[in-house]
């Protein structure tokens, strides 16, 4: 927490400051009424602002309070390990630690810590929070889903509160979007009896992701007056993501004339145009479209939906045909040659979203 000058305390003029400070992360960013519409979530979630000093939490829902027994005011300003203690396990830690550092998403199944020092186990969530047209990183969304004992492998021991206490005050920065550093406190093990991670269901996945869409639903509500939209994967300086290289070579294969299209950003933006629609138009009107040189033709056009190799809809395939210029089509209709680029794109789609490499790594 802030303090005053030459070792006096700091008085309630500081701390409200400093509060004011951290609201002004998301209220300048979103609105004024963001804070209020969050409140109204359901669930147990924080946020963390990794351009502030220590990447300290900056809002606390009510559910977060329930499941931890933290007062909201007792972790505004506190870096996320506050929920950390002795019989963390550190594989996870280093797994949350790396997710962070790559600025990427990430589910896992670890032991926190309530405010009287009983261990319990949550599925927490991790998801980024990017800028949808710039790509740069705005907070980190962390979501917290306990998890059910089932039969034994309930902790026997809780963290001395003494340990939790001290594992508070350690000053290590949180990363943010270069910085290499420690998320939480690594505390000794030893002595302590061997815990088995939880198994996490289906519905407890099920459950935390769809708190984080609620989430980025609601901060993109509150965000029209500042013209802010945010999405959950890291997009170019253009606002639009960056295919894998190897999706990007299976397409370029493909000689039909078409672009692709993301359907979960705003607006359906262009993502991929091949290059034989490079060499014919630039601008998309129903029927008639314009050619590079201002010149108009007819446009044959077909849409269709790409779905990834889970049923999901991944983009939207356009094929584009002139159909004032002559084709060699191979005796093949010009509705069913353009089929054939829908059909090896859609081969290509779901073959690399099987392995997850559609789009390129983030930065």
């Amino acid at each position: 927490m802030a303090t005053a000058s030459s070792g006096e305390a700091a008085g309630p003029g500081d701390h409200q400051d400093h509060d004011r400070r951290l609201a002004s992360s998301l209220t300048a960013r979103y609105s004024d009424w963001v804070l209020e519409a969050l409140d109204e979530l359901p669930g147990s979630f924080l946020l963390t602002d990794p351009a502030l000093a220590g990447h300290p939490i900056v809002y606390a829902s009510r559910g977060l309070a329930a499941l931890t027994g933290y007062a909201r005011r007792e972790v505004l300003g506190r870096n996320a390990r506050v929920f950390q203690g002795a019989a963390t396990d550190r594989a996870a830690v280093a797994g949350v630690r790396e997710a962070v550092r790559t600025q990427r998403a990430h589910q896992v199944a670890i032991l926190n810590y309530r405010r009287d020092g009983s261990p319990h186990w949550v599925l927490l969530h991790l998801a980024p929070v990017f800028h949808a047209h710039d790509g740069s990183l705005l907070h980190f969304l962390a979501v917290q889903v306990p998890i059910a004992a089932a039969g034994r492998g309930a902790p026997r021991r809780a963290a001395p509160a003494a340990c939790r206490e001290e594992a508070g005050r350690v000053e290590e920065d949180f990363p943010c979007a270069s910085v290499t550093a420690k998320v939480f406190v690594d505390m000794d093990k030893r002595g302590l009896e061997a815990e088995e991670p939880r198994v996490v269901s289906d519905s407890d996945k099920e459950k935390a992701m769809n708190t984080a869409n609620s989430i980025f639903s609601t901060l993109n509500r509150y965000s029209k007056l500042t013209g802010l939209v945010v999405c959950g994967k890291r997009c170019d300086s253009f606002g639009i993501p960056a295919l894998s290289s190897s999706l990007n070579l299976s397409l370029g294969r493909i000689k039909q004339s078409f672009v692709l299209t993301d359907p979960s950003l705003p607006d359906n933006p262009i993502i991929y145009v091949s290059d034989a629609f490079e060499s014919l138009t630039e601008v998309l009107l129903p029927k008639i479209s314009i050619r590079k040189d201002g010149s108009s033709f007819r446009d044959l056009l077909h849409v269709s939906p790409i779905r990834d190799a889970s049923g999901k809809v991944a983009f939207h395939i356009w094929v584009h045909l002139d159909v004032g210029t002559k084709h060699d089509f191979n005796g093949l209709t010009p509705e069913v040659w353009q089929l054939g680029a829908v059909g090896a794109v859609r081969v290509a789609v779901r073959g690399l979203s099987a392995s997850g490499s559609l789009l390129r790594p983030s930065r």
